[in-house]
């Protein structure tokens, strides 16, 4: 693994706030100067001409010397009035997506056949200035590849993120009004408006299988929505037969609209302890007796003793249903960052969400800590499990879009012991508890090796101190968490300051990279080939992290999903075109109607196949 921090002014030294890759291995960054830029990542032979036109760099002796990591501009997108929060490109990397603050969203769409600045060879003409031959050319002014195609009108505050659907034909934007809105990419106007959150919404995510999308605010909840369920309404066989004939909608976009909207299908926001229940009994008995409904009556006691035995049954019962009261999972909106990525793997089965933060049940909110949340898809009751972090709180979570050959290896190189010592906690379990600050220091100085072995050193540590504590609940030691995934599977959590790379099948982390930047981290992206990570940072640079080859493992081919039936039926029968043979006979029952006025059965003709 390699880490480079581009020396380029990216946004003429202003925050970089996004970056994202397309297909091709472009970059493209948004920032505080009104401007998103695409660029492209080289990599050569260390002393050899750099792509900042270096013509005096000298090659090196050959002897596999690890490649420079550089970076090539190709061309400048101008139309935004203030800054730009959040940019992506489309599944197909043909069209981008730029929005900012005032709710300016742009789409911009490659030209057709358009070469110049995005070529393959990467050459580059300046554009004259309009003042004149005098005044000097415009530095970032290059013939672009790229127009702008549309503005998609109906926020008018500040956007912070923004997600595609898995096929391009919608999209979801979040922003500072408390609202997020879902758009067809294609004709550019809004699907629904997804209310309900009393805070910024500050991050979406859109299920790469279609079916939920999540936003999260900083009122401490994720949302999680769905198209609306049909209602089951009693109809004939007859219009059940035509109904199930009709193609079902082929789009993300289409099946938003056939189903008239969204519907909310789960809430993240607070953490449920297992005595919850027993708390809400208790309860729950005082106001059966004030609305008059009939309760089994309380044995009266017997003598002096029996009293004071039940009082004292009483004392310890009360701080145990105090500490089984819930509490939030997420920071609120005193969290040092604008944004909140959350994201999907690839597969879809699980949903990580950043702006975590975890405290034992029954100790003080002052001992809270950082971490991600991740969840089971459709399992939106409890966490799957909790990660924790290096003090700092995170900013956002992207998987890898690539899927690696599983390796049985590894899970035997985990012994039963390492299991007791994990860094995850399961959400199975009662109590979740996470390492002490003098743990995270140790582990930031020790390295990767090191970190395991002091967290979870602390972690025990923390254990003991809360069973101590009078009226806490008993706290179980945190195992890991296995995931029994066909792959393997990669994510990366961005904090504050530093990237942690996590592998998803046994929730362990493999890479720890710090130290990058001077100020706060915004943005990470993965290269759609998994060998390269963006990282930017308002202090306006931006970081490469690179992979050697099979380092994450050996990478699994991109299968394509076939087509359902019932969207490829119509398709084939039309290619195919007309045949001599007969049509299919419709089914009995289709052919016998009846006249409405006589109530006869009366012959239907089929109709003829055109020919």
């Amino acid at each position: 693994m390699r880490v480079s921090t581009l020396q380029v002014l990216w946004h003429d030294k202003k925050p970089v706030f996004s970056v994202d890759f397309n297909k091709e291995g472009e970059l493209v960054t948004c920032g505080a100067d009104k401007e998103v830029r695409l660029w492209r990542i080289t990599e050569k032979a260390k002393g050899t001409q750099g792509s900042q036109g270096n013509e005096k760099g000298t090659t090196t002796a050959p002897g596999g010397a690890e490649p420079e990591v550089g970076v090539e501009y190709l061309c400048n997108l101008s139309a935004h009035s203030k800054g730009v929060n959040v940019v992506r490109f489309s599944p197909d990397g043909n069209t981008i997506v730029s929005a900012g603050d005032s709710g300016e969203v742009v789409v911009w769409r490659k030209r057709p056949g358009a070469g110049g600045s995005l070529g393959r060879d990467g050459t580059k003409a300046a554009t004259p200035s309009k003042g004149g031959p005098d005044q000097a050319a415009d530095p970032w002014a290059q013939d672009s590849a790229w127009k702008a195609v549309g503005t998609l009108r109906g926020q008018t505050d500040d956007v912070q993120d923004l997600a595609w659907s898995p096929d391009g034909s919608a999209l979801v934007t979040g922003s500072v009004e408390n609202v997020a809105i879902m758009w067809d990419a294609t004709r550019h106007k809004h699907l629904a408006r997804l209310d309900g959150h009393h805070h910024y919404v500050q991050g979406v995510a859109w299920d790469p299988k279609g079916e939920f999308v999540v936003t999260q605010s900083a009122d401490r909840s994720c949302r999680v929505y769905a198209p609306k369920p049909q209602k089951q309404k009693r109809r004939r066989k007859q219009d059940q037969q035509q109904d199930a004939a009709k193609p079902k909608p082929s789009t993300c976009a289409s099946r938003i609209q056939s189903a008239g909207g969204v519907a909310l299908n789960g809430v993240l926001s607070r953490l449920q302890a297992a005595g919850q229940q027993d708390a809400g009994k208790s309860k729950a008995e005082p106001d059966a007796k004030a609305s008059g409904e009939a309760t089994k009556p309380e044995p009266q006691p017997q003598n002096q003793q029996q009293e004071q035995e039940q009082q004292q049954e009483g004392a310890k019962k009360r701080p145990r249903a105090e500490a089984a009261q819930s509490h939030f999972l997420f920071h609120d909106e005193t969290m040092p960052s604008f944004f909140r990525r959350l994201s999907f793997s690839p597969c879809g089965s699980i949903l990580a969400c950043p702006a975590g933060v975890h405290r034992a049940v029954g100790g003080s909110s002052k001992r809270q800590r950082n971490c991600v949340h991740v969840y089971a898809r459709g399992q939106w009751q409890r966490p799957l499990c909790t990660l924790p972090q290096l003090g700092k709180a995170v900013v956002a979570v992207k998987f890898c879009p690539v899927l690696f050959e599983k390796v049985e290896e590894q899970e035997q190189e985990l012994q039963p012991e390492e299991e007791e010592e994990s860094l995850v906690s399961s959400s199975q379990d009662e109590e979740m508890s996470l390492s002490e600050d003098e743990g995270v220091e140790a582990a930031q100085a020790a390295g990767e090796a090191e970190a395991e072995e002091s967290l979870a050193s602390s972690s025990e540590e923390e254990e003991e101190s809360e069973e101590e504590e009078e009226g806490a609940a008993v706290v179980n030691k945190p195992r890991r968490r296995q995931l029994d995934l066909p792959h393997a599977l990669y994510f990366a959590v961005l904090t504050l300051d530093c990237v942690v790379v996590y592998r998803a099948n046994d929730m362990r982390p493999c890479k720890l990279i710090s130290g990058l930047h001077c100020a706060s981290l915004t943005d990470l992206a993965w290269s759609r080939c998994g060998t390269k990570m963006a990282v930017s940072s308002h202090d306006g640079y931006c970081s490469i992290i690179s992979f050697d080859e099979g380092e994450l493992g050996t990478p699994l081919p991109e299968i394509e999903e076939e087509p359902e039936a019932t969207e490829a039926r119509p398709e084939a029968e039309a290619a195919k075109g007309p045949t001599a043979s007969a049509p299919a006979p419709l089914p009995q029952k289709s052919e016998i109607a009846r006249d409405p006025v006589t109530n006869a059965q009366r012959k239907r003709i089929a109709p003829m196949p055109i020919r």
